[in-house]
């Protein structure tokens, strides 16, 4: 949910003054549906997606980044490396596959460190709010944390490794002839986020864990 009210709701009034004949009618759930049951023209999945009967378009990347507030960091210090995250408060997304464990990568050698903490959630803005207030750490989406980054609320660590990665997909039912109205979503959006997100501008600016 927190993609589309962030970063889609953010598009839709420019996408319908570009087309203003169409209607857009927007369910946001966490949970993956089924388009031609439910009914829907197309879906944003962020996902490792697996073979299906569905087209899928690229929008964009989706890096994630631990993070935590300032007050965390001085209280537990800063974790160097992904084995020290073992000793850390992490808070868990309970809809990913990999809720027990965070992976990551660092050129040719990958982790897949096993992590234990005192909140899990089936919402990424609960574990961001409690992650802010200093309970713990969180591995989260850039597109999620822009604002928190900015600010300096969350700060990154762990920046040099990356994890296993997601991408943002639009995914719609196969059919001989797209349907304009999907066409038209589809590259709108994949026109406005592409391969370098505006989102993880935030990221490389960021201040570090310790920085004032």
């Amino acid at each position: 949910m927190s993609f589309g009210r962030l970063h889609i709701a953010r598009a839709i009034p420019e996408f319908l003054s570009q087309f203003p004949d169409l209607k857009v009618d927007i369910t946001l759930d966490d949970a993956s549906v089924d388009l031609v049951q439910g009914g829907y023209n197309l879906a944003i999945r962020i996902a490792d997606l697996p073979d299906s009967s569905l087209v899928a378009r690229l929008l964009a990347p989706s890096r994630r980044v631990v993070c935590g507030s300032p007050g965390y960091f001085r209280r537990r210090g800063v974790p160097q490396r992904p084995d020290d995250l073992r000793l850390h408060d992490c808070l868990s997304y309970r809809y990913l596959a990999t809720t027990g464990s965070w992976p990551f990568k660092k050129g040719q050698k990958t982790w897949n460190i096993p992590v234990i903490g005192s909140l899990s959630a089936n919402n990424g803005d609960v574990l961001l709010a409690a992650a802010a207030a200093g309970t713990g750490l969180v591995l989260v989406p850039t597109f999620m944390v822009e604002q928190q980054l900015r600010s300096g609320a969350l700060r990154p660590v762990l920046t040099t490794y990356s994890d296993s990665g997601f991408s943002i997909y639009a995914v719609y039912p196969h059919r001989r002839h797209v349907i304009a109205k999907v066409r038209a979503f589809v590259d709108c959006f994949a026109e406005r986020f592409g391969p370098a997100p505006y989102w993880d501008e935030a990221l490389s600016m960021a201040r570090g864990p310790e920085e004032n």
